[in-house]
């Protein structure tokens, strides 16, 4: 009987996770209205720190759009979470589950969560395309 429960439980894990890939992904279209609104107010003064690092141009929207990224994403991500059955996924594993619950995977943590990292994977992707086509300078 155990053996069941173990079973229905790493399957409900493997379906949170894909859905919770799946939510990042559809959240991930935001960004690119978000990254050319930051480019268009680009003042002179930023450009030392765009070029003193191979990672400027990301730090820069990091810093100069982050917060609006996230509120323009968060709702998308708890669609998705909403639309891909991940809260009901995640009370099913949650019964009982305290390590859950401190880790932040709750209802009302994990838009949050998922959101933070959605946006680590938009910022690893955007600096990563920068360093394989040339940077800001060759129009990529």
């Amino acid at each position: 009987m155990e053996a069941v429960q173990d079973g229905r439980q790493a399957g409900a894990a493997q379906y949170l996770t894909k859905s919770l890939n799946d939510a990042g992904g559809r959240a991930a279209g935001e960004a690119k209205p978000i990254s050319r609104s930051a480019i268009d107010d680009l003042r002179s003064s930023d450009a030392p720190a765009l070029v003193s690092k191979k990672d400027g141009a990301t730090r820069y929207l990091q810093a100069s759009a982050g917060d609006e990224f996230f509120s323009k994403v968060s709702p998308l991500i708890g669609s998705a979470l909403a639309n891909v059955g991940a809260y009901r996924q995640l009370d099913q594993l949650g019964k009982g589950n305290s390590l859950m619950e401190s880790a932040g995977l709750t209802r009302d943590g994990l838009p949050k969560l998922v959101t933070e990292q959605a946006l680590k994977g938009i910022f690893h992707f955007m600096a990563g395309r920068r360093r394989s086509c040339g940077g800001i300078r060759r129009g990529c």
